[in-house]
């Protein structure tokens, strides 16, 4: 009897809907179930209450920024991987965001096919 595949939760954090609305169908159609928050501090009680598979969250956002939801997921989920994506990368952010637990950080815009493989590498 064949073993059912486990969908794989993803949360994407983006202060832009845009954003949100084009990751989550291009990962959908991967068959990931993904879920989407344009505010950290929903995406924070949503974590709390449900489990994921991985997050892609963006840098820059008014309330809150990436490394400071990063540093807060990290601290409740360590094995949690957590990708970051920000337009405004710089080397030390991306030092900062790998220091503290980033799996990843992909600077905007990027290609499909190498967040593809960028989750690919963090689910496994």
């Amino acid at each position: 009897m064949a073993q059912a595949i486990k969908t794989k939760k993803i949360m994407i954090l983006d202060d832009n809907a845009n954003v949100l609305k084009i990751l989550k169908r291009i990962l959908e159609k991967k068959g990931y179930k993904i879920v989407t928050f344009e505010r950290p501090s929903h995406a924070l009680k949503y974590a709390l209450e449900e489990p994921l598979d991985l997050i892609i969250t963006d840098l820059k956002m008014p309330e809150m920024d990436g490394l400071e939801f990063l540093v807060q997921m990290k601290t409740n989920f360590p094995q949690l991987e957590i990708i970051m994506m920000t337009a405004y990368a710089t080397v030390d952010s991306a030092v900062s965001a790998t220091k503290w637990g980033a799996f990843n950080y992909l600077k905007k815009p990027f290609e499909v096919q190498k967040l593809y493989e960028t989750i690919a590498q963090a689910l496994h």
